[in-house]
């Protein structure tokens, strides 16, 4: 009997042991959880075959799960840092984005994110944010920013920064429909607008060869996509970082073990 107790110790512990190994060998490379939001908003203001809603209840709940779960929101430059090896991050730590620019993030958001402290980064669309008239909210989750409330924003939410989300290529197969000229036309009516920026979200995620070789033309140094939905990692090119779509709703139990996998 004691035979068989120590061989069934022993076989625990060498599986322990394997157990232990194989998740250091899963984690050993530095990760980021890039979170891509889109329309934050009430439930009865959302359209039902709206995938690229979350309901304010749903935001919420997440953004306190991670302020008392710990998390560091980072800055874009942290996050850079981070990227180029320059800084480390706990292990608990977010970079959350929204992309397009709209209104609903300015009602509903940024109050929020105000009150747990953290930071984030609105990509913008040049071209819809120019057009805005949206001077308040009114339901509508198409609506965008306007552009002289950007400002405002900025002084009211120091912790919110603005990037691009391109001028102009939000259709589909723009990256291919677009000559280099015209994007650096595109960029150069962003920087008009919005001054001199160095990061962007690809529209829809979607890039090519041409499109960096005009943002590395132009100075830029990051590009985020959509592409794989995995965390962000130092091994990665700084050109296709990887963002998690969370914008849609999900149990809160989700959300965070979606933190916590190594993928």
């Amino acid at each position: 009997m004691k035979g068989k107790l120590k061989i069934v110790g022993i076989v625990v512990g060498a599986l322990f042991l394997i157990g232990m190994i194989a998740i250091a060998i899963i984690y050993r490379e530095p990760k980021v959880a890039v979170l891509s939001y889109h329309n934050i908003a009430k439930k009865e203001e959302i359209k039902k075959d709206d995938p690229w809603c979350v309901t304010l209840e749903c935001f919420e709940k997440e953004m306190k799960y991670l302020h008392d779960a710990g998390y560091k929101t980072l800055t874009m430059q942290e996050f850079y840092e981070w990227k180029t090896g320059k800084r480390e991050v706990p292990f608990r730590s977010v970079l959350i984005t929204f992309d397009d620019g709209l209104l609903s993030n300015a009602e509903y958001a940024m109050p929020i994110l105000k009150k747990y402290g953290f930071n984030a980064t609105i990509f913008c669309i040049g071209k819809e944010v120019e057009k805005s008239t949206a001077e308040k909210w009114n339901g509508d989750c198409s609506l965008y920013m306007k552009k002289s409330k950007i400002e405002e924003y900025k002084k009211e939410y120091p912790n919110i920064e603005f990037y691009s989300h391109s001028y102009n290529m939000h259709y589909e197969n723009a990256v291919n429909c677009l000559t280099k000229e015209q994007m650096k036309e595109g960029i150069k009516k962003y920087e008009e607008l919005f001054g001199k920026t160095d990061v962007i979200a690809y529209p829809f995620g979607k890039y090519n060869d041409k499109v960096i070789e005009v943002l590395k033309e132009k100075g830029y140094k990051m590009g985020f996509t959509l592409a794989d939905n995995k965390k962000a990692t130092r091994g990665e090119s700084n050109w296709t970082i990887n963002r998690i779509n969370v914008s849609y709703d999900k149990p809160l139990y989700k959300f965070a073990l979606r933190l916590l996998l190594p993928y």
